[in-house]
């Protein structure tokens, strides 16, 4: 048992600066870096369209984008991962101001958390660890 306690004393420090390190860039990256990839045109285009449909006729998923392709519509086949596009839509309606690029930073932020609460869970009821390893786990 103190052999245990030992290399956690020793891992700690290690563990704690390196997520104290991982946190500090992934701040400085959020706030500098664009909202880029192959595909965040659309995705963004997305999020602001759900968004306008949410707000004024109250579809939340719709089938259906009308100003997509220049006003000509498309079918808005949400199959995949749905949640994002309803997470999104729930920061729009929460933060109005923010652009598009900002809400799906922020999505990516609650994500991010909600990720952590689900693991800290996992590794507390799952593989029954005590307090202390699962919150460690979870910020890892």
């Amino acid at each position: 048992m103190t052999g245990e306690r030992s290399l956690l004393a020793r891992v700690r420090p290690a563990a704690i600066g390196l997520l104290i390190v991982a946190a500090l860039a992934q701040c400085v990256l959020f706030v500098l870096l664009p909202f880029s990839g192959y595909d965040s045109p659309f995705h963004l285009f997305h999020i602001a369209e759900l968004h306008q449909l949410a707000s004024t006729s109250g579809l939340w998923l719709p089938h259906w984008l009308p100003d997509a392709f220049r006003g000509f519509g498309s079918p808005a086949l949400t199959f995949y991962a749905p949640l994002s596009y309803l997470i999104t839509t729930a920061c729009y309606a929460l933060f109005t101001g923010l652009s598009a690029a900002a809400i799906a930073k922020l999505a990516g932020l609650v994500t991010l958390a909600l990720s952590g609460v689900t693991m800290a869970q996992y590794l507390r009821r799952g593989l029954r660890l005590d307090l202390r390893a699962s919150a460690l786990g979870a910020l890892l």
